[in-house]
């Protein structure tokens, strides 16, 4: 049972770790996307 628990604790611990990873991907994307508009604006 504990091993069992360990995994799904494990599990969880590394989708957020993807979670987390892809939010700061995201924010770096909008950025670019963000700076490309204005560059494209002026």
């Amino acid at each position: 049972m504990r091993c069992s628990k360990r995994r799904v604790q494990d599990g969880k611990t590394g989708f957020r770790l993807v979670i987390l990873f892809f939010r700061k991907i995201q924010t770096i994307v909008d950025r670019v996307i963000n700076r490309k508009q204005r560059s494209q604006r002026w």
